[in-house]
């Protein structure tokens, strides 16, 4: 199925090599270039009727929105579906967003019962997921069939950005009888930054065992570290304790919590059960940079002085924008934190520019507040003496650079090549208009200066295919968080083989540097 906008009701897909149901959206509209296509990208279009369908017996998943990325504009809805017996997942929903599967019934299924590694906001709401049906084990006693099913219930990403939704779900089978499958764990495919913040929500989920409910254990955990799972009405430990599950293995979630506020959770979870406490997710941006690799975020509770590390994470993205850099850490509320920084030799460092993001606030209390958590900023010294951090293109670097839509930032070198009788520049492909290099710079060090002017200035030229000097357009924007300072510095680029220069004086109004958690502004 090329296009999502059809209606299937009441269908049945068995016995296919592959898959049953295969909704692989084209990312261009065919024939777009007739008025009734134009501006149509079936990847974004909403979803027609899926409801009634059966996908049984197929060799590869049952139910597919894959390989190519489907990301409709509302939540495509795909009710009562009955997906049993397939060689791999029974719904694939991969790197889709916005899925909603209401009602229905997986079981017997090679790949588990619903995967989605990738995808944002995926909702699973009044659906039975069976591992080994007594269909299957009739089956397997007669000799009809040699399918062991064992495989996870329901997979999600842990660090992809806004997680899943699980709502009245019910899990048979995952019981550990000769299975170490659990009903729920993070997605092993494609762990983005390994940083924890697919924050899933859930209610009313129903197991039929104490044991194998939910686990953060390798590979499902694919080094991801800050995994804190809220069990808000105890729907993971049958209500008896409600609080957090975290990550057995990783010593800074439990740093701030009383002595014995955890204990395991079950065996082969890899969890920590934590009655009654409650943990919010504190991240913090930083720069990608090579330079400040082996750097790390310290906590420090500043009632008690008591600190503890976390690790630099690079947040890859595949498409869409610049890889970025992340720290972060759950935390309990009720108690106030500051946030600084070390180098790769352990000494006090600050990492060019910090924007803190804090997860949506839980409903358990006391939560912590955003203005508990401050970012301890160091004077405005050498590291203010050039905002914007431009590596040193005359050594051959281009630490503090990046480019948008990762189509590529190298340096171009060579006796003369640059502006100015310069030896380097900066280069990069421009797929799209609004591609180009983004220099983030610390907003703090502009804070203290009150009304000013800042200066910013460059060189453009623009190249074809074959790298040959083309007349062009250079544009120059300065943005602070919600601030267009300066976006109309369009310089005139000759194409005849000099550099065309861009030179402006940005006005800085007090208001737009006042707020302590942006701690950027582009470039």
């Amino acid at each position: 199925m090329p296009t999502p906008v059809n209606n299937y009701v009441g269908n049945v897909a068995a016995g296919s090599s592959s898959f049953g149901f295969w909704l692989e959206v084209m990312l261009r509209q065919p024939s777009r270039s007739l008025p009734i296509n134009r501006g149509k990208h079936p990847s974004s279009l909403p979803m027609g009727t899926f409801d009634d369908n059966v996908a049984h017996s197929n060799s590869g998943q049952g139910i597919a929105f894959y390989p190519l990325s489907y990301r409709p504009n509302k939540a495509a809805v795909a009710r009562n579906i009955r997906s049993y017996k397939n060689g791999a997942a029974g719904v694939r929903v991969g790197g889709a967003n916005l899925i909603r599967i209401e009602g229905g019934l997986m079981a017997d299924n090679k790949g588990g019962g619903i995967e989605a590694s990738g995808g944002h906001m995926n909702v699973v709401i009044n659906a039975t997921i069976v591992r080994k049906s007594t269909h299957q084990d009739m089956m397997l006693a007669e000799g009809r069939s040699t399918a062991q099913p064992c495989s996870i219930g329901i997979t999600y990403p842990n660090d992809k950005g806004p997680g899943s939704e699980f709502y009245n779900v019910v899990f048979k089978g995952y019981n550990g009888d000769g299975c170490w499958a659990p009903a729920l764990a993070g997605s092993n495919i494609s762990p983005r930054n390994k940083l924890y913040q697919s924050f899933i929500k859930h209610s009313n989920l129903t197991f039929d065992s104490p044991t194998h409910r939910i686990s953060s254990c390798p590979p499902q955990g694919m080094g991801v570290q800050s995994i804190a799972y809220d069990n808000l009405d105890g729907g993971l430990t049958d209500g008896a304790t409600k609080g957090f599950l975290i990550q057995n293995k990783y010593p800074q979630l439990t740093a701030f919590l009383p002595d014995g506020a955890c204990s395991e959770y079950t065996d082969r979870s890899c969890l920590l059960s934590c009655p009654d406490t409650c943990l919010r997710h504190a991240h913090f941006v930083t720069s990608p940079a090579a330079i400040h690799e082996g750097w790390k975020m310290v906590v420090t509770e500043r009632s008690t002085g008591d600190s503890v590390k976390t690790d630099r994470r690079i947040f890859t993205r595949y498409w869409g924008s610049h890889d970025i850099a992340k720290f972060g850490l759950a935390l309990p509320g009720g108690k106030q934190y500051d946030i600084s920084f070390v180098d790769g030799m352990g000494n006090p460092a600050w990492p060019g520019f910090v924007r803190k993001r804090m997860q949506e606030s839980p409903q358990c209390a006391p939560s912590l507040a955003a203005e508990d958590v401050k970012l301890a900023y160091p004077s405005p010294d050498s590291r203010c003496s050039n905002i914007v951090y431009n590596g040193d293109l005359e050594r051959g670097d281009k630490f503090g650079w990046l480019h948008v839509h990762n189509r590529g930032l190298n340096l171009m070198s060579g006796e003369g090549v640059g502006a100015e009788g310069t030896n380097h520049a900066l280069r990069s492909n421009m797929g799209k208009y609004w591609h180009g290099f983004i220099n983030y710079v610390d907003v703090s060090c502009l804070r203290g200066w009150g009304e000013t002017f800042v200066r910013l200035s460059g060189y453009f030229r623009a190249f074809d295919q074959n790298n040959n000097d083309i007349q062009s357009t250079g544009h120059l924007a300065f943005r602070i968080g919600g601030w267009t300072v300066y976006s109309n510095a369009n310089v005139a680029i000759p194409g005849d083989g000099t550099w065309a220069k861009v030179d402006v004086a940005l006005y800085i109004k007090p208001e737009m540097v006042d707020d302590e958690d942006t701690g950027e502004c582009r470039a």
